[in-house]
């Protein structure tokens, strides 16, 4: 079984999101315990700063976000949600 935690700032991100969007994203993580990291959503990338982390899509019922994940020891830590026009101007963005 897969456990999840998120870090402060992607907590706070999901509670101030509007709760359709907030259950698209919700489900989409849920995703990943039956499809893994091998989902067609999920993508291995490299921040700015050099770390690899996982990119996950969620695109719904008006939601357009990234999810940017960790994943160590059959634990997922959800480090980081943007909607997709603010994902790849800051510390998420292409090097």
């Amino acid at each position: 079984m897969i456990n999840y935690s998120f870090k402060k700032t992607a907590k706070q991100s999901l509670e101030e999101m509007e709760k359709n969007v907030t259950e698209d994203i919700i489900e989409a993580l849920e995703g990943l315990s039956t499809q893994g990291f091998q989902h067609e959503k999920v993508k291995l990338i490299q921040d700015r700063s050099g770390d690899w982390l996982y990119r996950l899509k969620v695109v719904g019922d008006g939601a357009n976000h990234r999810v940017f994940l960790d994943y160590a020891e059959d634990e997922i830590k959800v480090l980081d949600i943007m909607h997709r026009n603010q994902a790849y101007e800051g510390k998420y963005g292409s090097q």
